[in-house]
């Protein structure tokens, strides 16, 4: 059953909760050598795409690192990095429909996975990996998953959705004891539909079959999934409506948070936030979101960078406003975040989970999207 809230207590709340807390002026880092974070960037470089790295610890700044450990230029745009298993990391390149991945520690080329769909009439647009041997990835409008087997890295087959992929996400912890052992391994898939309403759909990964069943229903097609980190509830972002108005609370128009409990498949809460509608979000690589180990759910927006809590199912201010922001990255384990303004491509703004904020990075070359990785995996 739906916890809504009624018009005058959300109106209430947002007087609370709605705290801007802005970035405060740059320090002088003296706790960077405490850090032990480690980000990968994709980046356009001269009408290719490239990675940067950057390692807290020793504030160093590496700008190449695909052309160095491979000797030539990629030769292709990036839109968006994805890790697996510590081991891999998955380069997606929308305009020519290929899927480059590399070896994490070393950043070498291991395999280039072609022939997904590019062009006009779909993008590629997600990945998620259900296990140490299966990838699944989507592209908004092809009404498909498609099956990757990681080990062999290649192409195995695809899963026809009833709509429209929008989002996509895994979960391979719930109930790990085996209490409800029908959850595990599972795939879960944000599709929009003919008449523009949107569902969660799912499939068991390890069911030879894959067999396909809705979930719940949205009324727009959500931009992000996510399972939280404690296996049990999924997290969805709806876009709001055309009509909406982004600076005032309308329930039925605002972009809203939903919780979805993945024991009863079915929606536990929903929450409007105030926001732009976010409907350009629909189909795009979700290089504008990401969820932590402390539940904090960090989504990019026109208007700033939020923070909200979806273990308080609800929450939420800002890290950063004033201005519009369109890729960001954060930490996993000390949610150290990374923002990119819109109009400023090549500077990172950061700050860390308790609002010291440190100095901009200053890249060579625009970012594109942010992913944070094992230390301990990156050969320097």
């Amino acid at each position: 059953m739906r916890n809504t809230f009624p018009t005058f207590l959300f109106l209430a709340l947002s007087s609370l909760i709605i705290s801007c807390s802005t970035q405060g002026p740059d320090i002088t880092d003296t706790e960077a050598d405490e850090r032990r974070e480690t980000a990968l960037f994709a980046v356009d470089k001269e009408g290719s795409g490239e990675i940067t790295r950057f390692y807290e610890a020793t504030t160093t700044l590496a700008q190449s690192e695909y052309e160095q450990a491979n000797d030539e230029v990629l030769g292709m745009p990036i839109n968006a990095l994805y890790e697996a298993s510590g081991e891999q990391l998955w380069l997606h390149s929308n305009a020519l429909g290929t899927i480059v991945v590399l070896d994490l520690g070393t950043r070498q080329k291991r395999a280039e996975l072609t022939g997904f769909p590019a062009g006009d009439t779909a993008a590629l647009n997600g990945m998620a990996f259900s296990n140490y041997s299966q990838g699944w990835v989507i592209a908004y409008g092809a009404h498909n998953v498609f099956h990757i087997d990681v080990r062999n890295l290649v192409r195995v087959g695809s899963v026809p959705l009833p709509g429209n992929p929008t989002a996509i996400t895994t979960n391979d912890q719930y109930d790990a004891g085996g209490d409800n052992v029908s959850r595990d391994n599972r795939v879960y898939v944000a599709i929009e539909r003919a008449d523009g309403t949107g569902e969660l759909v799912g499939f068991h990964s390890n069911d030879p079959d894959f067999i396909v069943e809705g979930i719940v229903e949205f009324p727009r097609p959500p931009f992000f999934l996510d399972v939280n980190p404690d296996g049990q509830f999924l997290v969805a972002l709806v876009p709001g409506a055309e009509t909406d108005d982004p600076g005032t609370f309308a329930i039925e128009t605002d972009p809203t948070f939903y919780v979805v409990d993945l024991r009863a498949d079915q929606i536990v809460f929903e929450r409007p936030f105030i926001s732009p509608p976010l409907l350009d979000y629909v189909g795009r690589q979700p290089n504008f979101a990401t969820l932590t180990d402390d539940s904090f759910l960090y989504l990019a927006t026109p208007d700033g960078v939020i923070r909200l809590d979806t273990k308080a199912w609800g929450e939420y201010d800002y890290i950063f406003s004033g201005k519009s922001y369109s890729v960001i990255g954060a930490d996993y384990w000390t949610d150290l975040l990374y923002a990119v303004p819109t109009d400023a491509p090549n500077s990172v703004e950061r700050i860390s989970k308790n609002g010291t904020g440190y100095s901009p990075l200053t890249l060579d070359n625009p970012v594109r999207s942010i992913r944070f990785v094992s230390t301990n995996r990156i050969v320097k």
